[in-house]
């Protein structure tokens, strides 16, 4: 009777064991996911900082076009004041002016959908974390 109390106390240490390597190899994997979440974490806050980096540096850019467009467009209704008596050059400068114009809103929209693309960028990073 002691052997066979004996074995049946020995298969419930081998029980025992079997089920803490089991649990010892779960907490493993589940300290494996944790970290490698963190680490996805900390790239995605990574992300973050450059999208918002990008996104700030865009709207200085913006706002010094601006600026710069701004100062030139006045210089050239300016100069068309000036010349407005002038006939000769009236219908050239005022031309003049319109590509300016023109290309000053085209660069100006550029600058816009740069801005909107980053953060939109910006949105989807920080929708990530």
């Amino acid at each position: 009777e002691a052997a066979r109390d004996s074995g049946g106390l020995q298969q419930q240490v081998q029980q025992l064991h079997r089920e803490r390597r089991e649990r010892d190899e779960a907490l493993r994997a589940q300290r494996e996911r944790a970290n490698a979440a963190v680490g996805e974490n900390q790239e995605l806050r990574r992300q973050l900082r450059d999208a918002e980096a990008a996104a700030s540096a865009a709207e200085r850019n913006l706002a010094e076009y601006r600026d710069t467009r701004d100062r030139e467009v006045a210089a050239i209704w300016e100069a068309v004041k000036r010349l407005d008596s002038e006939d000769a050059f009236k219908s050239a400068s005022l031309a003049a002016v319109r590509t300016a114009r023109d290309r000053a809103r085209a660069e100006s929209r550029a600058y816009f959908h740069q801005l909107q693309a980053t953060r939109r960028e910006l949105n989807a990073v920080d929708e990530n974390l």
